[in-house]
């Protein structure tokens, strides 16, 4: 059934995340529905889901859930965008791209090899004393 008086309720960032919206409205009871996307050469279309107006008041609590899933989700990508590593050589504490976790790679102030993702020697310290074993 197509809707009598549609309207936009998110702009989604691709077509996944329009169909997985969709499925969360329609298993929900709210009818959706995914703009075509039809976009010509060198045309950036952004997908949009489409919602009767009548029943914007039961989309609301879907959309802002999805929406607070979605920022959590960029969040712990943002986390898990840098590994921090120190040089044994000079000390130098160095952000790695955190797709280089459990590389060598070369320290960018004196060129000696250091080994990415290990744990640094203050994390270490605190690790050590949280684990001693009691009498």
């Amino acid at each position: 059934m197509a809707l009598e008086d549609p309207v936009a309720v998110y702009d989604a960032a691709n077509d996944i995340d329009a169909q997985l919206l969709c499925n969360l409205l329609n298993d929900a009871g709210v009818e959706a529905y995914i703009t075509e996307d039809d976009a010509q050469v060198g045309q950036v279309m952004t997908p949009q889901v489409f919602v009767d107006r009548s029943a914007i008041d039961r989309a609301k609590p879907i959309l802002q859930d999805h929406e607070r899933r979605q920022e959590g989700q960029g969040a712990a990508q943002a986390d898990d965008a840098n590994v921090e590593s120190v040089c044994e050589e000079c000390g130098q504490r160095t952000a790695f791209p955190a797709d280089q976790k459990g590389t060598v790679q070369c320290c960018p102030q004196c060129g000696a090899y250091m080994d990415v993702g290990e744990v640094l020697d203050s994390e270490q310290s605190d690790l050590d004393e949280g684990t001693e074993d009691e009498p």
